[in-house]
């Protein structure tokens, strides 16, 4: 799975248009999300969520931190990645940053 966003300033009014026109976002809030940097701790289930979500959201700077590599037995758990990805022998934060 892979989300192309927006990378000109008119393609991103356009995209978080429904954020802005939230009175407790705004254009204000949508900025500072821009400008944010979050951590998001493993890769895991919850982690890759988080990062996809957040990515959508538009935070500016996404830090994956997770030095453990994709198994076979985590598939079952994983959005993200798939049994290619155990064969990668990469960890599973440099594979989830790719996407």
């Amino acid at each position: 799975m892979c989300h192309r966003l927006a990378t000109t300033d008119k393609d991103r009014k356009r995209y978080y248009t429904r954020q802005t026109t939230l009175p407790h976002i705004g254009r204000r809030g949508q900025a500072r999300l821009a400008a944010a940097t979050v951590v998001v701790v493993g890769c895991g289930e919850l982690g890759t969520l988080t990062a996809e979500i957040l990515a959508q959201a538009g935070v500016g700077r996404l830090q994956l931190v997770d030095d453990s590599y994709v198994e076979i037995i985590d598939l079952d758990w994983q959005i993200l990645l798939g049994e290619q990805d155990t064969r990668a022998k990469r960890p599973k934060a440099m594979i989830t940053a790719e996407r």
